[in-house]
């Protein structure tokens, strides 16, 4: 059984970038008008390359490991999704929303757990712990939420009822 080397270093990879990518978020709401425009395109920047590695490890997972096929097309739909979260729950963080960082905090770490079926398939001993329609569920669903939320706070209807709540 070979290593999977690629594998480790793509997942290496996805959490620099990530790391980058929330430190330029980070700095966003303290910026004026000129750095937070920066900020935010280097944060874009960072974030397109890690949605790349993300993808890179997903088609690893679907190539070399035993995803289920209703979990690889749930991949096809949230990995676009989530990336458009990201950048909507960026917005929001640098417009002075501060839960909205938690979007781009917790999917990349979800997707790289999910690409982790390529690591599951070669390690046979996990199969009877980890199930694969279960473990994609979990992480499908969990994905699914996160990348839904920022789009659900960006409607009118719930911009006006924090406004009229507050």
């Amino acid at each position: 059984m070979r290593a999977p080397v690629g594998t480790i270093v793509l997942l290496v990879l996805a959490a620099l970038l990530h790391a980058a990518m929330l430190g330029c978020l980070s700095d966003a709401p303290n910026a004026d008008a000129f750095g937070q425009a920066i900020v935010l395109l280097y944060a874009a920047f960072l974030g397109a390359v890690l949605w790349l590695v993300l993808a890179a490890l997903l088609l690893i997972a679907v190539s070399r490991g035993r995803m289920p096929l209703w979990a690889t097309l749930a991949m096809v739909v949230l990995w676009p999704l989530s990336a458009v979260a990201v950048w909507m729950a960026g917005d929001a963080y640098s417009r002075g929303d501060p839960s909205a960082i938690w979007v781009p905090v917790f999917l990349p770490p979800l997707f790289a757990l999910f690409a982790l079926y390529a690591l599951w398939a070669r390690l046979p001993v996990l199969h009877a712990t980890f199930r694969a329609g279960t473990t994609s569920a979990v992480f499908a669903g969990a994905i699914a939420v996160l990348a839904v939320t920022p789009m659900v706070t960006a409607t009118p209807i719930a911009q006006f009822a924090s406004s009229t709540s507050a």
